[in-house]
């Protein structure tokens, strides 16, 4: 069987007009044979496996493309946001408000971190950096010198200097405690004790500072406040010999002896050679009628110092408590044998030893003359 084409179609055999018989062309003679050939070829596997791979490919390039596209941009959004991120802050920020008043800013207190560069830096006004440095040249200088005065002995030149130094540096722990030190050794109570206040005002952790106010106020008879610094001091340091005595200096001047003996006590613990304090501790005993205490207390002071002429005193008072006059005449023998004879007879004439210079057994060792 054979189809012809249109009568005007050009002849199938010419090289011009022959098409690949895979793919024959409008107009082109088809046979039963050519279209079996091409159902044969499309059904080769061979045929199918290259399509599929050249479809493979393109789908392989394809995805590539959007995988690639996909990671640039979530690149470019991950930057976009870090950027946002660093001027956001300064785009949200609350624009400066306008200066307050001055006068409605509180100051903070000042610091002493170093004793030769402490100026006086008003809060309200602006310092140029020379005029620091002049000054804590001029305050190290006065405070030397002040000093200097001080070892010297020379309190009144010692106390002008560091007057003048604090001037220029009036928050200077050490520069006030050596000029409160130049006021204590001229007597000067009242004015060590209002440098003293500022000294602790700064450094309130100074036990220095409150020792020396707590005998300041103990001076000026301001026992109260002298017992505060004293407690104060005991509650830092418990082991403060300087503190327990004020403490019971205090308390014996307000006739607490009970309280006095507590601080005595404790001073004597801390110093065994501490002589003064134990005859203080002893005379606390007979004041409170203790005096076997008392008695026992000043033969520990003879027996380590024999030259202790208080223990002599008080012993000899302590045996007239116990109404045992010939004790106490004995007693003020052997002073008599250290000391001299004029020496403890001027003991007598005070009217605690009244009662013993009417009895015979003193008349016997000493006369009924006493000194004048």
């Amino acid at each position: 069987m054979e189809f012809r084409n249109r009568p005007n179609a050009p002849d199938a055999a010419s090289p011009s007009s022959r098409k690949s018989t895979s793919s024959p062309a409008p107009g082109d003679r088809v046979t039963v044979q050519a279209l079996e050939r091409e159902v044969r070829r499309l059904d080769d596997p061979r045929y199918s496996t290259v399509r599929s791979r050249k479809s493979l490919r393109h789908e392989e390039r394809g995805s590539g493309k959007v995988l690639w596209l996909s990671v640039i941009a979530i690149t470019l959004a991950y930057l976009g946001f870090l950027g946002f991120s660093v001027i956001r802050p300064k785009l949200t920020a609350p624009r400066p408000a306008a200066p307050a008043d001055e006068a409605a800013i509180p100051l903070l207190p000042a610091v002493d971190s170093d004793p030769a560069l402490d100026i006086d830096t008003p809060a309200t006004e602006t310092v140029s950096a020379s005029v620091l440095i002049d000054n804590a040249r001029r305050s190290r200088n006065l405070a030397e010198e002040g000093r200097r005065a001080l070892r010297a002995r020379q309190w009144a030149q010692a106390e002008v200097k560091l007057a003048e130094a604090a001037e220029y540096a009036p928050y200077s722990y050490t520069i006030l405690f050596d000029w409160a030190t130049a006021l204590i050794e001229q007597k000067r109570w009242s004015a060590a004790r209002d440098v003293l206040v500022r000294a602790l005002e700064v450094s309130p952790e100074s036990t220095p500072a409150r020792v020396a106010l707590a005998q300041v106020f103990h001076q000026l008879r301001e026992f109260q406040n002298a017992l505060a610094m004293a407690r104060w001091t005991l509650e830092a340091e418990p082991y403060s010999e300087t503190a327990h005595q004020i403490a019971a200096e205090v308390y014996t001047s307000l006739n607490e002896f009970e309280r006095a003996i507590t601080h005595w006590q404790r001073l004597v613990s801390l110093n065994s050679n501490d002589h003064a304090a134990e005859n203080n501790l002893g005379a606390a005993y007979l004041k409170l009628g203790q005096v076997n205490q008392a008695i026992k207390t000043f033969e520990n002071v003879l027996r380590d110092e024999p030259g202790n002429s208080q223990a002599y005193y008080y012993m000899a008072l302590g045996f007239l408590a116990k109404q045992e006059p010939d004790l106490a005449v004995d007693v003020l023998t052997r002073a008599s044998l250290r000391f001299g004879r004029p020496f403890v007879l001027s003991w007598t004439k005070g009217p605690e030893f009244e009662a013993l210079r009417d009895a015979p057994v003193y008349r016997q060792h000493f006369g009924e003359a006493t000194p004048p």
